[in-house]
């Protein structure tokens, strides 16, 4: 947005914190625009569907006005308030765009077959299978319509005129449901301009007796069994180190994502050597801590691209459902036994230092990444 700013336009900052249940931090000397007086106690997605349909419903009328009084619009997702936006915008042939900040998988990731051979509730995960499914062929029937914003939906199906993507893994996935005159550009994204960065052989963390394990919004997203698949994880982290390492000062750090609250790990809030991190980059946890651990973040992606291993915890999360997505790569670490953590754990704090792998051969993220400010605002400029 500076860039546009610096060429001349008018640039603002729709604030939706309010109701999305989050509090994101604005860049400074950019005008921010009050959305609604609405506070919700919980995340949108965490409210009924009949309530949800209500609130977008009762915004039609403010949304219908902001989309009168500019000529582009850019979003971070397309949730339901955004297809009410690109709605009202398209009626008036003004231009829609996304910039994608995260690594897209395939919606459905796996088939019966897999249910019939790893599943232990095989009617609970057929009928997600099929909702998956029917999200799927509903986001792509009514993508155009009036309907669309009260819907279900599937990420990147809505009415867009372009969809900017952190590399050709998330580009592809995302061309096979898009919308047929959505244009997919993999240009990725400014925010990880500085992993393309010169660095040196190893470092020093800044807390050598540490792991991180880096979660993701399941809780926010109303996907409560795996926020518990993540709770494990942690209870099983903070077990092998008092097991490997009694009394001897190692501590478990929790990297919150964005969209999480500390209220979604209370269950931790005084045990000790466990610590929960809000607010920090992913540039600084590199930084910060000896071991880096999660379940299926793109900072998974984002590490390979560093040359910083962030290994992949599938002890407690059920792979066979995300086995044909981004983890199938063999430069991911996957971690399915409580055996190979506790080799990896103790293989890791032989030594001080980290050491940097080659990264070369990153397909996740797109090697225009540096230059990713000047082709997103340049494209975002051609659609007007």
């Amino acid at each position: 947005m500076a860039k546009l700013i610096e060429d001349g336009f008018i640039c603002d900052y729709l604030d939706t914190n309010n109701i999305f249940f989050q509090d994101l931090e604005f860049p400074k000397g950019i005008k921010t625009l009050s959305f609604s007086d609405i506070k919700l106690r919980r995340s949108f997605y965490n409210i009924s569907s009949l309530k949800r349909m209500q609130l977008v419903y009762g915004l039609r009328n403010r949304i219908k006005d902001i989309t009168e009084k500019y000529d582009s619009f850019v979003f971070g997702n397309d949730g339901a308030i955004q297809r009410q936006f690109i709605y009202f915008a398209k009626k008036k042939n003004k231009p829609c765009s996304m910039i994608l900040d995260g690594l897209i998988n395939d919606p459905v990731m796996f088939n019966l077959l897999d249910i019939v051979k790893y599943s232990k509730n095989k009617l609970a995960d057929i009928k997600e299978l099929y909702l998956k499914k029917i999200v799927l062929y509903v986001s792509k029937a009514f993508a155009t319509t009036k309907c669309s914003p009260y819907l279900p939906s599937t990420i990147a199906c809505s009415n867009l005129n372009v969809i900017y993507t952190i590399g050709e893994f998330s580009g592809k996935a995302i061309r096979k449901y898009a919308h047929q005159r959505t244009s997919i550009l993999n240009t990725g994204l400014p925010r990880m301009i500085s992993y393309f960065r010169s660095k040196p052989k190893s470092f020093i963390p800044k807390h050598p007796k540490s792991i991180c394990f880096i979660t993701s919004a399941y809780k926010w997203h109303g996907l409560l069994s795996y926020h518990q698949y993540q709770i494990k994880d942690i209870l099983l982290l903070r077990r092998c180190l008092d097991e490997l390492y009694p009394n001897e000062g190692y501590t478990l750090y929790i990297k919150l994502h964005p969209r999480e609250n500390p209220m979604d790990y209370i269950q931790f809030e005084n045990v000790e050597d466990l610590i929960l991190v809000e607010n920090e980059p992913f540039i600084e946890t590199i930084s910060n801590y000896k071991v880096l651990l999660s379940n299926l973040s793109t900072c998974i992606v984002e590490g390979i691209n560093l040359g910083v291993n962030v290994g992949s915890l599938m002890i407690n999360f059920p792979y066979w459902k995300v086995k044909n997505g981004f983890l199938k790569n063999d430069s991911i670490i996957k971690y399915f036994t409580e055996e190979e953590l506790k080799s990896h754990l103790k293989n890791q704090f032989k030594f001080p230092e980290v050491f940097y792998n080659d990264s070369s051969n990153n397909v996740f993220l797109s090697h225009d990444t540096p230059l990713s400010v000047e082709r997103i605002s340049e494209d975002i400029k051609s659609l007007f």
